[in-house]
């Protein structure tokens, strides 16, 4: 077992490996201030992960009744919208060894069924509220843009629906029979991800060190998964007008949403909204109003469906009236009313929802347009 050593004097003094006793607090709560713990660096040297915290207990629905049944310790997204589930263990819980991983990939096998892009956002504004920070500015120390808030969360959704998702055990310490198990299934899993990492603490003198080792993921291993990985490739790209269109006409067979779409997308720029094309797996195309907003007020899916992008708004006074307007609006004219938890979320009305009133929708956004500096007279 290897040795942590403090310097004094010239010599390199061992320092006494502890055992925690609160999972919660010693482990839990360390990871919840410190995600840099789950060591990105170790991970991958070349690009190392960043972490953005979702939730702490995250709830994972019953595939039958949709009800919570399980809670993750922690749901992690990192700048690639790769979501990572980790389970925390002290080394003297029985469930440390060979359990944990059943438990983490029953989690990972039923969270796809039911979340939902809007479930991920709104739960990480809350977890970055509790901790004093708006959720953009938060993915913008992740490595993406405030205006990617919608795509990444979208991202992240179509990424676990390809199983491309990632586990961290974050234990104490490992007992041998799981680390071999672990190295094990490392180089089976295609998509999945499997990280153990060790958190020993260390302590002397009034001294107290936590050293977070990756175990098992070695070079060979990274090398072998690369490969999967640009085998499996191709899940992300970047949207144009021919490619959304072919992919609309593919998922969408009723016409009236249709030409509800390609009203939209025609007719909106004629009144000074700008429109830009999404680069995540499904299509989409995101609504922007310069001289209010670089932010997209709403993100238009190859499905169809319409996501109003409440919760990215607000930050100008112009951002909040144009904001207001739209939920008022969509209230007195097509019935929709302001969602729980606005102006903090992204509801998505279905296409079923608006289509059929695409023209009240057109003029609601032709409305908006005067809250632009070049439209006032």
């Amino acid at each position: 077992m290897a040795k942590v050593y403090r310097l004094h004097e010239g010599r390199a003094v061992p320092m006494e490996e502890t055992r925690c006793k609160d999972e919660s607090r010693e482990l839990q709560d360390l990871l919840e201030c410190s995600p840099d713990l789950l060591a990105g660096e170790q991970i991958d040297p070349e690009n190392p992960r960043r972490w953005l915290l979702i939730k702490r207990e995250m709830e994972v629905p019953d595939p039958v009744s949709g009800a919570a049944r399980w809670s993750i310790d922690f749901l992690f997204i990192d700048q690639d919208a790769v979501l990572t589930f980790v389970e925390c263990k002290r080394h003297d819980d029985t469930r440390s060894r060979r359990e944990v991983i059943a438990q983490v990939l029953d989690y990972a096998a039923n969270a796809p069924r039911l979340w939902r892009s809007d479930d991920l956002r709104c739960a990480a504004e809350n977890t970055q509220r509790k901790h004093g920070r708006a959720l953009d500015e938060a993915i913008e120390q992740l490595g993406g843009k405030e205006s990617e808030t919608t795509d990444l969360f979208d991202r992240a959704i179509a990424n676990l629906a390809d199983r491309k998702l990632r586990i961290v055990l974050f234990l104490e310490a490992a007992p041998p029979e799981l680390k071999t198990l672990v190295e094990f299934l490392v180089t089976e899993f295609s998509r999945i991800q499997l990280i153990l990492i060790e958190a020993k603490r260390y302590r002397s003198d009034g001294m107290e060190v936590v050293a977070p080792t990756v175990w098992g993921y070695t070079e060979r291993v990274r090398q072998h998964r690369k490969l999967i990985e640009d085998a499996l490739a191709g899940g992300r790209r970047t949207w144009d007008q021919d490619t959304f269109f072919t992919e609309l006409a593919q998922h969408v067979q009723d016409n009236t949403v249709r030409r509800a779409v390609e009203t939209l997308f025609r007719e909106l720029p004629n009144a000074g909204y700008r429109l830009t094309w999404g680069t995540g797996s499904g299509g989409s195309f995101n609504v922007r109003l310069p001289g209010v907003t670089d932010r997209a007020i709403a993100t238009i899916t190859a499905d169809g469906d319409l996501v109003l992008n409440y919760g990215t708004l607000g930050k100008t006074s112009a951002e909040t009236r144009v904001r207001d307007n739209l939920a008022a609006a969509l209230d007195e004219q097509l019935g929709k009313r302001k969602p729980p938890g606005f102006p903090n979320c992204y509801p998505r009305l279905k296409s079923a929802d608006w289509a059929p009133r695409a023209d009240a929708l057109l003029a609601i956004f032709l409305s908006l347009a005067a809250f632009a500096p070049a439209k006032i007279s």
